[in-house]
């Protein structure tokens, strides 16, 4: 579906369509009904806190977030914010107008079993970053 990378630590991996346990196991997944990364609207991506995502903790706002998309088009993200909220809160999961990328993961980062919050990440479209000729 696409590939994730994210330079700050050290993730660049496929993404998978769907979130299904099997899926999640090899990948990052995109939320089915949801936009993809650079359709407009909110795209949500998830993984395992403990493989794929284990290190989005680290994010800080301004890190730049690429989704290499089949066609070839790069979208760029920056991270606007982090926050933890409750793993019954749905509302990350919804549409929005704005054109945004949400990547979920279970919270706490070290806990035995199933987490009982998730750690979200919201990242807005960025300008390409220009290079010297």
């Amino acid at each position: 579906m696409a590939r994730l990378r994210i330079p700050r630590i050290g993730l660049d991996d496929v993404v998978l369509e769907g979130i299904s346990k099997e899926k999640l196991a090899v990948a990052p997944g995109h939320y089915p009904r949801m936009p993809l990364p650079g359709d407009g609207g909110h795209a949500v991506l998830s993984a395992h806190r403990d493989s794929f995502f284990k290190r989005v903790g680290r994010l800080a706002g301004g890190d730049r977030i690429s989704v290499l998309r089949p066609d070839g088009r790069e979208i760029l993200y920056e991270v606007a914010r982090s926050y933890i909220v409750h793993k019954s809160n749905r509302t990350v999961i919804v549409p929005r107008e704005e054109e945004v990328l949400t990547l979920v993961t279970c919270y706490p980062f070290v806990y035995a079993g199933a987490a009982p919050y998730r750690y979200i990440v919201e990242a807005l479209p960025a300008a390409p970053i220009s290079r010297p000729d």
